[in-house]
């Protein structure tokens, strides 16, 4: 993460010093507070074989092993309250024709919404996608957003003006979870049925799992802005945003460790409404409205490793099996709206 920061503090380095340069830069200062909600979604999906109680390859009656789908879906909360600030550089004679723009973002509270995961499975021939099982567990959040950008007008039509923007977006997201709460089947290897749904919560105290996701986002678009009166602006943003990232599953009951990374595409809109709460002076302060969606798909390659037994395979030691080249999808939405109060300087 040091060299995200590193890439931020140079080009900060260069706006300021384009500040002293021109002495006719406008800088403001913006602290937000606001509510995130939506969810991180962690898919795995393949075809593999399975094992019988004796850990043989279960078999159709004509000796050849039976292909099963498996599917395992991770679903991690984003719904927290966020804090963060804001630095903006604009020219005084013409704030509208550039802005260069920076800022950081953090959570202030854990998620209220649990962590769901789900499994399903199928035999191919023999049943259809079933879900086996569906728990529930409570969320610690830890989480960092730097992102810079800048835009330049190249645009008027009548009170609308149109600017390119480009930046840089890095998101880091951490989650702790604790407990099991829900219900599972279980697998008759025999016949291929499940049981009947038996259910529990345990662990309410314990650590289970721990995710970690990194996103690299360059970005490119669009802003829209119009003066509505003399104090209140509105301004529309879009955003396109090909990514890169990097995400560790350790499942703690399991000794399991998950690693991947791969590429994918994000959009990002925005609207913000801004009000002067005084006019006719260079240094006033403002309240900013804002609201922002994102959302982003990517896929990769993840591998497993057991850094010991593990208690789901009670008839073989896992320990040191690693299983490389799996099919691995991240989906995330997330809604941000909130509110900046700030000063121009």
């Amino acid at each position: 993460m040091n060299k995200h920061f590193l890439i931020i503090t140079i080009l900060l380095a260069l706006s300021f010093g384009q500040v002293h340069a021109e002495k006719q830069v406008q800088v403001s200062i913006s602290p937000s507070v606001g509510y995130s909600f939506g969810k991180t979604e962690y898919i795995l999906n393949v075809a593999t074989y399975r094992a019988d109680n004796d850990g043989n390859i279960i078999t159709d009656q004509f000796g050849e092993p039976i292909v099963f789908r498996v599917k395992s879906q991770l679903e991690y909360p984003l719904d927290v309250v966020s804090v963060g600030a804001r630095v903006r550089l604009v020219p005084i004679h013409d704030p509208d024709l550039w802005s260069i723009e920076a800022g950081v973002l953090t959570n202030l509270n854990d998620p209220s919404s649990a962590m769901k995961d789900t499994d399903w499975d199928a035999a191919v021939g023999f049943y259809d996608l079933t879900r086996w099982s569906y728990t529930e567990s409570s969320a610690e959040m830890k989480s960092l957003m730097l992102d810079i950008e800048a835009t330049r007008r190249i645009l008027t039509r009548g009170q609308v003006q149109i600017s390119v923007l480009a930046g840089f977006r890095y998101y880091k997201l951490e989650q702790d979870l604790f407990g099991v709460d829900g219900w599972q089947r279980v697998f008759d290897p025999v016949t291929l049925t499940y049981s009947e749904q038996f259910f529990f919560d345990d662990l309410a105290d314990t650590r289970v799992l721990y995710y970690e996701i990194k996103y690299t986002m360059p970005q490119i678009g669009l802003s829209l802005a119009t003066d509505l009166s003399p104090r209140v602006a509105a301004k529309l943003k879009t955003v396109f945003t090909p990514l890169w990232y990097e995400d560790v599953d350790d499942h703690i009951l399991r000794n399991k460790l998950s690693t991947s990374d791969g590429t994918g595409t994000g959009f990002i809109g925005s609207v913000n409404l801004h009000y002067d709460i005084n006019t006719g002076r260079q240094s006033a302060p403002f309240i900013d409205f804002f609201a922002e969606m994102t959302t982003l798909t990517a896929s990769g390659d993840q591998t497993q490793e057991w850094y010991g037994d593990d208690p789901a395979s009670p008839n073989a030691d896992d320990t040191g099996l690693r299983i490389e080249g799996l099919p691995h999808e991240v989906n995330s939405t997330r809604f941000h709206i909130g509110v900046k109060i700030g000063m121009s300087l």
